[in-house]
């Protein structure tokens, strides 16, 4: 079980860390990054991103800006204003 755990924990860390890598490399603001799903256990934010760990270590998930679509059509840094 740990080292399925310490898999899965590498596995997802990498995963979500593409679209953090490609969403910077396009120039769209990263709200949040986050390993595992809430309750929140520690957290610290840096250059407007939060970066999180969370209780449960099934997962994890990057909250790009305007990535729901509903941001300032004005705002050029939103996932929602961005080119095909």
């Amino acid at each position: 079980m740990l080292y399925f755990l310490i898999i899965l924990t590498i596995l997802v860390i990498s995963h979500e860390f593409g679209h953090f890598l490609m969403s910077r490399i396009f120039h769209v603001d990263v709200e949040e990054f986050a390993f595992g799903f809430p309750p929140r256990i520690a957290s610290f934010k840096k250059n407007g991103t939060t970066y999180a760990v969370n209780a449960i270590p099934l997962g994890g998930y990057v909250k790009i800006k305007g990535e729901e679509g509903t941001v300032d059509p004005n705002d050029k840094n939103s996932f929602a204003n961005q080119p095909v």
